[in-house]
C-alpha cells in the first residue's frame, strides 16, 4: 500500500482534489492522508462536508 498525502488549504484547492480523494479511497493500492492547513477555515470546511471529505490531519494555520 502506497501512503498519498494530499494537502489542501483553500476551497479551490479541496474542489479540484476531492475526486482524486475520493479516487484513492477507493483503491486499495493507495492509503491517502488528507492534511488541511485551515487557510480558509470557515469555506475549507464547507467545502469537505459537500464532499463527504474529513481531513486525517488539521493543521490551523491561520495565516
Amino acid at each position: 500500500m502506497r501512503s498519498t498525502a494530499v494537502v489542501l488549504g483553500t476551497r479551490p484547492e479541496a474542489i479540484k482534489c476531492a475526486p482524486g480523494i475520493r479516487a484513492l479511497r477507493a483503491d486499495p493500492r493507495f492509503s491517502p492522508v488528507v492534511l488541511s492547513t485551515g487557510q480558509h477555515r470557515q469555506m475549507l470546511d464547507e467545502t469537505f462536508d459537500a464532499f463527504g471529505i474529513r481531513p486525517d490531519v488539521d493543521l490551523t494555520v491561520r495565516r
